[in-house]
């Protein structure tokens, strides 16, 4: 299926207020967690959550049931690479292992430091990131702080901004040097396909 074809897919079924994805009811139930994490920034890329509450609610006694037992449901949404790391605290946090969070976001922000410090003196290119060509999305959320750390310049939004369709006169107007194409959920061979 086409990147275009994908796209009506997902506008109607949004549209019709309809979720892209299901949970396995049976599967959560046998697991029978304690915690649920989530997220509702995007519909497109995961289960919506109000499924995810209703799933909790039916199989597993969740939030919405009426004894308010079953597991605890937590919410993530990240719109920046600073959120991204506030939400590995609270995960850690929600599981008892505020320690292991620390440990994690220190490697990360000395990774981002070392590839801040590598490029520092570099010629800083205009980059374009299309998480979606047909039609063209702007990477947006934490796509423009990655693109800053790494070296490079970024105008298609700010950090924090949802992703949004662009016209390719649009895209064609920013001139960018280098050109990223990362699908949402694409692995590498789609990828390569449909560009």
């Amino acid at each position: 299926m086409s990147q275009e074809e994908i796209h009506k897919i997902v506008c109607t079924s949004l549209r019709n207020g309809d979720s892209l994805y299901g949970i396995d009811a049976k599967a959560l139930q046998s697991v029978n967690p304690d915690i649920v994490f989530t997220q509702s920034l995007c519909d497109v890329c995961a289960v919506s959550y109000p499924v995810v509450l209703e799933t909790c609610a039916k199989i597993v006694g969740g939030p919405l049931s009426k004894e308010g037992i079953g597991p605890k449901v937590i919410s993530m949404e990240p719109t920046n690479l600073a959120d991204v790391l506030t939400t590995i605290r609270v995960a850690a946090n929600a599981l008892d292992r505020p320690e292991f969070a620390e440990t994690v976001i220190s490697q990360i922000e000395n990774d981002l430091d070392t590839i801040r410090n590598a490029v520092d003196t570099l010629p800083k290119p205009k980059v374009a990131f299309m998480e979606w060509h047909s039609p063209i999305f702007t990477g947006g959320h934490w796509i423009p702080d990655m693109v800053e750390i790494a070296g490079g310049e970024y105008e298609m939004c700010n950090s924090g901004d949802r992703s949004v369709a662009m016209t390719s006169e649009e895209f064609s107007k920013l001139n960018p040097e280098v050109i990223i194409v990362g699908p949402c959920g694409f692995s590498l061979e789609p990828t390569i396909r449909d560009t």
